[in-house]
């Protein structure tokens, strides 16, 4: 399984290209002098995430993803899968009405997946790709790094590097 995580809350860690703003306003200036009222601590922001997956199958694998709530220490609080397929509806509400049903060449899991990306304000590749390379795509186009942007499908024909040696 490839994947690509975006977290959508205020960390220094975020791998995505989003613009993220916490849900917390900045604290006022200190313009006099201090006061004696006690005032309540500010309540942290809630941490959302987004992974962008996909998944190997015998022809041409699966793309789709994983969306939910952070708990305090960067763990998933019940996370939840969004995708669509053959046969099926997504299971993202919000999108529930205005995706259309799952075709091949028309409307894929990719595109629903790059629909998402896109909203957040994501740079996306095009969708006529293996699932395995438009996340690998998306990766390199919003991370930043100077990974190698490709067409070919490394792990889906077995030419992906095999694990790092043990120690």
């Amino acid at each position: 399984m490839m994947g690509f995580h975006s977290v959508a809350a205020a960390q220094s860690t975020a791998v995505a290209a989003v613009s993220v703003k916490p849900d917390m306003a900045a604290p006022p200036a200190h313009t006099g002098r201090a006061t004696a009222s006690r005032t309540k601590p500010d309540k942290p922001a809630t941490r959302y995430f987004i992974e962008f997956r996909s998944r190997n199958a015998l022809s041409y694998g699966h793309a789709y993803v994983v969306y939910g709530r952070l708990d305090p220490h960067g763990k998933m609080i019940d996370p939840q899968v969004g995708g669509i397929h053959p046969a099926s509806t997504n299971t993202l509400p919000e999108l529930e009405a205005s995706t259309p049903v799952w075709h091949a060449v028309l409307y894929s899991c990719i595109s629903f997946v790059s629909d998402i990306a896109k909203f957040m304000g994501m740079r996306t590749p095009p969708t006529g790709m293996y699932p395995e390379v438009f996340i690998n795509n998306l990766r390199a186009m919003n991370s930043g790094s100077d990974e190698e942007i490709t067409l070919i499908p490394r792990v889906q024909w077995g030419l992906a590097p095999g694990p790092p040696p043990p120690e």
